[in-house]
């Protein structure tokens, strides 16, 4: 029952954490929101939770590792460069309460949308 409370405490974190990314990559200058779908599923022994329609996806595997991987569409002219650096800058603070279990952080362009 202790390994049971003990890892659902830890999905508990990790969702945390990831709304809380969540927010702060989409207040980012240069996003404009989520990439829609979800290119992770659940293979045996691991656990996927999709976050803002599959833009943020989070894998917790059989050894408790977690994997997140944000998915974002660009503004039209918007440098990636400089978004990138209004992601790192925006996810410093945050990346030093980060769960224990955190092995990687994936962000990828999916796409580039033009401001409405």
């Amino acid at each position: 029952m202790g390994k049971r409370s003990s890892r659902a405490a830890m999905q508990d974190e990790v969702r945390l954490f990831a709304e809380q990314l969540r927010t702060r990559i989409e207040h980012s200058y240069g996003v404009l929101g989520f990439a829609p779908g979800s290119p992770l599923r659940s293979r045996i022994g691991t656990r996927v939770s999709n976050l803002a329609g599959g833009g943020l996806c989070v894998r917790i595997d059989s050894r408790g590792e977690v994997y997140i991987l944000v998915r974002i569409v660009l503004g039209y002219r918007v440098r990636a460069v400089s978004v990138a650096l209004s992601i790192s800058e925006a996810s410093r603070y945050l990346l030093r309460g980060k769960p224990a279990h955190l092995k990687a952080i994936e962000v990828s362009i999916e796409g580039v949308k033009l401001a409405s």
